[in-house]
């Protein structure tokens, strides 16, 4: 598992949301390790990772490593990529029953404020905090809607 999270990846903030992939994966590799050698390889786009010398051993990888390396794994084995589709789904449910909303913009508002504080300190200042939880509540909903208008728009068309 990657060692650090890649901020254009920010799509889950409960711990580690790319596990689920990742035991996927060796659970396939376990049960049919020839698709490792026959087909993940073959292909000569597993990305390298070397140790950088001095104190990160060429066994720890970054998440850029992880993700690439999951997004290989996805387009060479079919069932991968069917399940990574379906983990988003998870990371959602996930995220609204572990963080509720209200508790969620509490901590962001703390942690924006914490921040801005700093700022204050050194002179500058920042915005604001932006949303409340009225405005996140709205968000979610909108969100669960257009879910729900996409599934529905997607079973009428098989």
């Amino acid at each position: 598992e990657p060692v650090s999270v890649m901020a254009s990846n920010f799509g889950g903030t409960s711990f580690s949301p790319g596990a689920i992939a990742w035991v996927e994966a060796a659970m396939w590799f376990v049960h049919h390790p020839e698709d490792f050698w026959k087909v993940v390889m073959d292909t000569g786009l597993v990305p390298r990772h070397k140790t950088n010398g001095e104190d990160i051993p060429a066994y720890v990888v970054d998440a850029r490593h992880g993700t690439q390396t999951l997004l290989l794994l996805g387009a060479c084995i079919p069932w991968l990529g069917e399940r990574g589709a379906m983990s988003g789904k998870i990371k959602v449910h996930r995220m609204a029953t572990l963080h509720p909303i209200d508790k969620f913009i509490q901590y962001c508002k703390e942690d924006w404020d914490y921040y801005c504080d700093k700022l204050r300190k050194e002179g500058l200042s920042g915005p604001e905090f932006p949303y409340t939880p009225d405005v996140a509540h709205k968000y979610f909903a909108d969100y669960q809607a257009e879910d729900r208008a996409a599934i529905a728009k997607s079973e009428t068309q098989k």
